[in-house]
């Protein structure tokens, strides 16, 4: 029998953290929510991993997270600066960002240009939506697949997750950065959306115990999936911190989310 699709979901940014919401992910799948959520929204990372879900490929996603380390995001980190004393290592890294006007992330540019799928995410019976600020007019940007120029949609995930100390990714004569900035849980893409009636957001931000109060989803019913630990740096892209933050999204989900609603 299908399965109404009356949730929405959303990814907040985060950087690193976002391997968290791949864990949440695959609980979703386990609890069988998976199939009644009709569309993905997210800042930065949560761009990135809302990208991949609505292209219905998990193991995509586990495949781009466990491939993730400072030489495959950093540009200017190689095997060659680890031989330096740490605190030495440092100073050059900050001194290369300031000559630069920011970090160089070519790499993970070209690993989200390999593997997320503009014909699969725009083909996909599912709604996606991003967040990201454009530099150039100084104004947020919150676009969903028809807002978006064809050939163009990895260029806006990219540009959404164009954390600040990123260099601006540009996109024809124009400069984005991070929407995290402006909008860093865009619950607000449901606004007047009545085609749903719950929206679960998987906010990395804090871990849990830090959050006193839930926000208000309107019209909606809000559910918010939070880390029961604190996850790291939003740069921390160490496998080890990487892994046990996927099973950490993995539990959580299973014991939050288990028991809110009869699914």
């Amino acid at each position: 029998m299908t399965k109404t699709k009356n949730i929405a979901l959303v990814f907040s940014g985060g950087g690193a953290r976002g391997a968290y919401q791949v864990g949440v992910w695959q609980a979703l799948i386990d609890l069988g929510i998976s199939e009644r959520i009709a569309g993905a929204y997210g800042t930065s990372v949560g761009a990135i991993n809302g990208a991949a879900f609505v292209q219905q490929d998990i193991q995509l996603a586990k495949d781009i997270w466990s491939s993730l380390s400072y030489q495959r995001v950093f540009a200017d980190f190689n095997e060659d600066t680890r031989s330096v004393r740490p605190r030495k290592r440092y100073y050059k890294w900050v001194k290369g960002t300031i000559r630069n006007r920011g970090m160089d992330v070519t790499p993970l540019k070209d690993l989200l240009r390999r593997s997320l799928n503009e014909v699969s995410i725009r083909s996909s019976p599912l709604s996606f939506g991003l967040v990201t600020y454009d530099l150039t007019n100084r104004s947020a940007l919150y676009l969903t697949k028809p807002d978006i120029p064809q050939g163009t949609l990895v260029e806006y995930i990219i540009a959404s997750a164009t954390f600040p100390t990123f260099q601006p990714h540009r996109i024809g004569n124009r400069k984005y950065i991070d929407g995290g900035i402006v909008d860093n849980r865009p619950v607000g893409f449901l606004a007047r959306d009545t085609s749903v009636d719950t929206i679960i957001c998987v906010d990395v931000t804090m871990a849990r115990h830090f959050w006193m109060n839930k926000k208000s989803g309107g019209r909606h019913r809000m559910i918010y999936v939070r880390p029961s630990r604190l996850l790291g740096s939003p740069l921390a892209f160490r496998k080890d911190k990487i892994l046990r933050n996927l099973l950490m999204g993995y539990d959580d989900a299973m014991e939050q989310l288990s028991d809110q609603i009869t699914w």
